[in-house]
């Protein structure tokens, strides 16, 4: 069967790779629209510390961090910027501890529970100790350390997975699609926008916040509305940012380093904003000034990038997977909102898994609920 990927960001690039890879004949349509999530992704890998504690959502995303070894291991040929760190959740000096202890609690929880895979444990650390590690930090008050977590670049990997599966057979074009084509009750392809009409027999559709529409003729509304990201790539001349744990403060923020000296530093969160991908001065005052309030040695770094993405995010919060109800051999994977480099690629590889092997991917993250 010829299966076309609509959507050539992280979970449709990796579709694509596994699909082509298995011998499937596949074709990705993609167009490089503004806000693409996966282009402002910061690339934090570490489910061990989300703050989200939703039982199904926790799993997945633990299963994710499992997945990822194999991901990079399948792409040991190509650059993705793929490397091992630690993460630091901090409170700075001056704030309340309400939120670190909630956070420390849930952590600590969830490492007695046994969800951790591995033998490390997140552990409260010396302040002082901690700014050792991370010179260009402020006055801290108390930290917890995990010193297994890593990072990844968005941009690169998805390159990787789209070399990967061309190397194995898969076809990449840029075309934007208006529709998917039903006949006689089955998939018979899609319509791009300039009306050329593409033939298949199954569509994954990928597509971010805008698989929305493209599924809602067939009857079901996936509940998607587009949260926007803002994040800055700034760059310093302080040595040794390659070996610097990832920052995270108790405002949702976060601080990541890389070994040329490139730190990002992010992101906002902002819901009711509309399908427009714009950096707004709000957004980028606030991302700056939790950036400074962490780690004020930031302040005489060089502003290379601004990056802004339209997070696609469910309703209730949990990513949308598998078979949409009521047509036979259409699928989608999308509805990550933030998690969406973490949980990605191991959510593709259930769709995978679900639409070749048959195997069930949990009801939890189904379209069905939305019928």
């Amino acid at each position: 069967m010829r299966t076309i990927i609509v959507g050539g960001g992280l979970m449709g690039a990796t579709a694509a790779h596994l699909l082509a890879r298995r011998g499937e004949v596949v074709e990705i349509l993609d167009v490089k629209q503004p806000g693409n999530a996966t282009w402002a992704g910061a690339g934090i890998i570490c489910p061990e510390i989300s703050a989200v504690t939703d039982p199904d959502y926790v799993a997945l995303a633990m299963a994710a961090g499992r997945y990822y070894p194999g991901l990079v291991d399948a792409l040991s040929g190509y650059d993705i910027g793929f490397g091992r760190t630690a993460i630091a959740k901090v409170r700075m000096a001056g704030e309340e501890p309400g939120a670190f202890n909630r956070s420390r609690d849930i952590l600590y929880a969830r490492q007695n529970s046994g969800a951790f895979p591995t033998r490390h444990a997140v552990s409260a650390v010396d302040p002082a100790w901690l700014r050792e590690q991370h010179p260009l930090l402020g006055d801290v008050a108390e930290a917890l350390y995990y010193p297994e977590a890593a990072r990844v670049d968005g941009r690169k990997l998805v390159e990787a997975l789209r070399w990967d599966s061309e190397a194995h057979g898969a076809l990449w074009a840029d075309a934007l699609v208006g529709r998917i084509i039903r006949e006689s009750g089955r998939i018979a392809g899609i319509e791009t926008v300039d009306g050329e009409f593409r033939p298949g027999e199954r569509v994954i559709v990928a597509a971010g916040f805008w698989s929305r529409a493209l599924v809602a003729p067939f009857g079901i509304d996936l509940g998607l509305t587009p949260h926007r990201g803002q994040i800055v790539h700034l760059r310093t001349s302080v040595a040794g940012a390659g070996q610097w744990p990832i920052l995270e403060g108790l405002r949702g923020h976060y601080i990541l380093s890389w070994p040329d000296g490139r730190v990002v530093a992010g992101a906002t969160r902002e819901t009711d904003t509309g399908d427009a991908p714009f950096f707004t001065a709000e957004g980028q005052h606030q991302v700056l000034d939790e950036a400074f309030r962490v780690a004020p040695g930031l302040r005489p770094a060089e502003v290379r990038e601004w990056r802004v993405g339209l997070r696609p995010a469910s309703t209730d919060g949990l990513p949308i997977l598998g078979a949409v109800p009521g047509v036979e051999d259409l699928w989608v994977i999308t509805g990550h909102g933030a998690g969406g480099l973490l949980c990605g690629p191991y959510s593709a590889h259930l769709v995978i898994a679900a639409m070749l092997d048959g195997e069930a991917v949990p009801t939890a993250f189904s379209p069905r609920r939305f019928v």
